[in-house]
Formats: C-alpha cells, sequence, structure tokens
C-alpha cells in the first residue's frame, strides 16, 4: 500500500482507501518503497541465490 499511496495512486475518501484511476502509465519508481525493494530483490546477485537453492 505504500508504493501506491506514494506514487500517488490510492485515494482516501472520508476514510475508505480506493485506487485512484489515471490516464496512462505511472512510473513506480517515484515511490522511495518501489526502489528501496527493486535494489533488494531485482538484483542479480539476489536472483542467483535464489535460483540455485536447494529446498
Amino acid at each position: 500500500m505504500s508504493t501506491l499511496s506514494e506514487a500517488g495512486l490510492l485515494a482516501d475518501d472520508e476514510g475508505k482507501k480506493g485506487v485512484r484511476k489515471t490516464e496512462g502509465k505511472i512510473d513506480l519508481a517515484t515511490s522511495a518503497t518501489y526502489r528501496r525493494w527493486y535494489e533488494r530483490f531485482q538484483t542479480t546477485t539476489f536472483l542467483r541465490h535464489c535460483l540455485s537453492m536447494r529446498l
């Protein structure tokens, strides 16, 4: 929810949360939460470890 809120996609209408409709695409990189997630989990080191890990 933080990412949606930071990108301006979460509407708070009289205490009710909802998705704000927009025209076109929204760049999620404007959200600090999304950027932190991307830096942590979308790296080749992380992905290589996940794909080679035995379950």
